[in-house]
């Protein structure tokens, strides 16, 4: 059985298995903007330890990174239209973070874009 929904943060997969005795869980929502939840969960299943969160550089490196794949996959123009929701979820909880959102989703040129993510 595989247990699925709310796995946003490491104890809720800890908490799944524990309610649910589910042999594995799914995580999706809790990976937009946090793709460190897979690396932090095992860690956190395998030791009980929680590892800190990224800071906000590394924040925004990955969604610069994140940002750079899909333009060579989808080109810039598709990307920026697309990317827009993704980039404001690594920006969640970070100071002036609906200031910057609203500065993405107003961008023209991916290049805009590239110069909010740092």
């Amino acid at each position: 059985m595989i247990g699925n929904g709310d796995i946003t943060a490491p104890q809720d997969a800890l908490r799944m298995f524990e309610e649910t005795a589910c042999d594995a869980v799914i995580i999706g929502r809790g990976a937009l903007g946090n793709p460190w939840i897979f690396q932090n969960t095992a860690h956190f299943l395998k030791t009980g330890e929680l590892l800190p969160d990224p800071t906000i550089t590394t924040r925004m490196q990955t969604a610069k990174r994140h940002f750079d794949l899909a333009m060579k996959l989808k080109g810039a123009e598709l990307a920026m239209l697309q990317m827009r929701k993704q980039l404001a979820w690594y920006m969640k909880g970070l100071p002036g973070a609906a200031k910057r959102r609203s500065e993405i989703n107003s961008c023209k040129t991916a290049e805009e874009v590239l110069s909010l993510l740092t």
